[in-house]
């Protein structure tokens, strides 16, 4: 028993030995994996306007804490100025600057000066240009010393050879000025440029034209960059834009400067951080709509999406915009909280353990048949839809191809498959049939029983489709739904299940009821083709396998989850926007105060803004 006690020590450090030992291999190699996966890059919005008459610091409604960075706020052009902000964004986290760049009147581009960038090398931050078309427009048309009142100059980015060669110069003056080794890159290595420009002419639907624009845009730019370039562009319904989304997707994807603006579902490129916004400072300057988006859920779902959607980067807005309350620069209200909270998501982003949706391909019409051999077909219309709005909520990590594309190879790729085709491949399909007991499918077959799709006959029998044209019941009270040719009569399949019905009308008062959300398996088949938040979350919940929650996070056009404050008569808006989505969220620290209820709001509203209920 002696022995044994005196061995016990002994033993106990040989097995802290081995233990440590193995700690430290799988450290290794959990240290080569994440190396091998490279994190997600995190751009920061920066505006250089320290200099320009917008910029008077005695009147921002929230001052800014300079000293919290190291400064003291007083020479505005050193490189030590720049140093400091950017030696404290490279302390969170941030791998990038996204500077701002645009023409002046009377005075040079915002490129950046040598001081910046000299600032950069040594914080060893990279940049890259935040195009700011809509400024540059309003610059370069303005008739004399009249600006331009419209932010987007309707019409102004052209599919001809002297817009893309205008882009190409502006853009070129601004590499000029960047060394190539502190071009910033995203995570596949593509050249990083960001453009806000939504003023996309679509009055010549010529796919030609087009896809000449996006190829001159890719080859002019790439001379001046050292790879190929992603134009990362402010989304909006533009059919010519989304030519270059579908076609040119290798270059040009969508993303979404502030929350409550759309962002298409053309891939999965890109996550925006908004902390917070709330533009009194414009307000009180121009006597605006004053809009406040405190609201905990759009800071808790855009950070469970950066990492769950696997984006190339994440847009963050911003460092310094203090004229609408979203930016991480410290200040007297706020403090470090932002930039705290940032930094928190930052590290959970990149070394985190949280699961990504599953892998999903998105298959599609090619949208550009719309100005070609379905010309004003309803189905294509619906589909970009769809594409706007629906399926960044649904599908937000899909990558989006056309059918032309689809070979076994790239089905075998992803463990989900929509099909959200209306004019269906026999070929694609058959290839769907074969993996539908290894893969989770989702089909919308609207014209299946005018053209006896194959892979729809899996899950029904179809009887006639009854061009209607107006609202109909869902079943169990779940609404109404618009029903054209697109609602097939059905008797399905006897292992298959129904989750969702409509009435459809036989005669007189006289209706049918009819399956529209159909499962077999883990297989789903969709009997309508609409953008319906019913159909769409019954159809989505039962491909997920569990239900959808509701969220806020995305804008709808000029609709939005936030508080509206009319800058004339001060009347206030509690404007609603929830969606279903499948989304989830990231908590934030507990360290972090939030809940700090912005100036000039009456304390009735604290409820709505910081969506307690």
């Amino acid at each position: 028993m002696q022995n044994a006690t005196m061995n016990r020590p002994m033993r106990q450090s040989y097995i802290f030995f081995w233990r440590e030992i193995i700690f430290s291999v799988f450290i290794l190699l959990a240290t080569f994996s994440c190396r091998a996966q490279p994190a997600t890059p995190v751009f920061l919005h920066f505006f250089d306007w320290f200099h320009t008459t917008e910029w008077q610091e005695d009147k921002f409604v929230d001052p800014l804490d300079w000293q919290a960075i190291g400064l003291r706020g007083e020479d505005r052009s050193s490189e030590d100025f720049y140093f400091k902000q950017f030696q404290y964004i490279k302390s969170l986290g941030i791998d990038a600057i996204a500077w701002e760049y645009h023409l002046q009147s009377g005075a040079p581009a915002t490129y950046p000066a040598p001081e910046a960038i000299r600032a950069l090398e040594r914080s060893q931050l990279k940049i890259a240009p935040f195009y700011d078309w809509g400024i540059s427009a309003k610059v370069r048309n303005q008739p004399g010393e009249q600006r331009l009142p419209t932010l987007s100059n309707p019409g102004s980015i052209r599919p001809d050879s002297a817009t893309a060669n205008l882009i190409i110069a502006e853009l070129g003056t601004f590499f000029q000025k960047v060394p190539r080794h502190l071009q910033a890159r995203d995570k596949k290595g593509r050249t990083v440029i960001f453009v806000f420009g939504y003023g996309f002419d679509d009055s010549d639907p010529d796919p030609v034209a087009w896809q000449t624009f996006g190829e001159a845009l890719r080859k002019g730019v790439a001379e001046f960059s050292e790879v190929s370039p992603m134009f990362y562009w402010t989304a909006k319904n533009s059919i010519f834009q989304e030519h270059l989304f579908l076609h040119h997707r290798e270059n040009f994807t969508p993303f979404q400067f502030v929350l409550d603006t759309p962002q298409s579902q053309f891939g999965h490129e890109s996550v925006t951080w908004n902390f917070g916004f709330d533009n009194l400072g414009i307000q009180k300057r121009d006597a605006m709509q004053r809009v406040i988006r405190l609201d905990l859920r759009y800071i808790k779902e855009m950070g469970w999406m950066s990492k769950a959607t696997d984006p190339s980067l994440v847009f963050v807005y911003s460092w310094n915009e203090p004229f609408e309350g979203s930016m991480l620069l410290p200040t007297q209200q706020w403090g470090d909280t932002k930039a705290q909270l940032a930094k928190a998501y930052i590290r959970r982003m990149k070394i985190g353990r949280d699961p990504l949706l599953p892998k999903t391909l998105l298959i599609v019409d090619d949208l550009d048949e719309y100005w070609k051999s379905r010309k004003n077909d309803w189905h294509l219309v619906m589909l970009r839809e769809l594409l706007l709005y629906p399926m960044r909520r649904f599908v937000p990590q899909a990558d989006v191809r056309m059918s032309a594309e689809v070979t076994p190879e790239l089905l075998d790729q992803y463990s989900y498959v929509i099909d959200l085709t209306t004019s269906k491949v026999t070929q694609v399909s058959s290839w769907l049939i074969e993996r539908m007991n290894s893969h989770r499918i989702m089909i919308f077959d609207p014209l299946a029983s005018s053209t006896g799709s194959t892979i729809t006959a899996g899950f029904a029998k179809l009887g006639k489709s009854p061009t209607i044209n107006r609202e109909v019941l869902l079943g169990k009270g779940k609404g109404k739904l618009f029903v054209r040719d697109d609602v097939n009569r059905a008797r399905v399949c006897q292992e298959c299940q129904v989750k969702l019905t409509v009435d459809l009308p036989v005669s007189g008062k006289v209706t049918a009821t009819v399956p529209l959300v159909v499962t077999k398996g883990d297989d789903v088949w969709v009997n309508a083709y609409t953008n319906n938040q019913e159909v769409l979350a019954s159809a989505f919940a039962s491909l997920y396998g569990r239900p959808l929650g509701v969220s806020i996070l995305y804008g709808e056009a000029y609709a939005s989850q936030r508080l509206e404050i009319d800058g004339k008569t001060g009347q206030v808006t509690h404007n609603r926007l929830n969606r279903y989505s499948i989304n989830d969220h990231w908590d934030i620290p507990a360290n972090i105060d939030w809940h700090r209820m912005p100036a000039e709001v009456s304390p009735e509203h604290y409820n709505f803004i910081f969506g307690v209920n």
